[in-house]
């Protein structure tokens, strides 16, 4: 991220993270303690996938399932479910 965050946007995001962690069954942490970039690419292609799901009235999600899925995996579930 370029430039600076505000307080509230810290908040909001970090809300949406507890929301994610939460629909997912993992700890906070889990979504905001990076091990290498790796990680982040495929937290942020996962925190996109959800969103996008969500919107589209996804209902359930195997959880399981995408823990298997790389970021690149992910952000081509997220465009197949966002032009429905």
């Amino acid at each position: 991220m370029v430039g600076q965050v505000s307080d509230h946007e810290v908040l909001f995001a970090l809300s949406d993270l507890e929301e994610v962690a939460d629909e997912f069954n993992v700890p906070l942490s889990y979504l905001t303690e990076f091990g290498d970039d790796q990680d982040a690419d495929r937290v942020e292609a996962l925190v996109e996938f959800s969103r996008v799901a969500a919107a589209s009235g996804v209902q359930r999600i195997a959880a399981r399932s995408l823990s298997a899925l790389s970021a690149a995996e992910l952000r081509a579930l997220t465009q197949v479910i966002g032009t429905r």
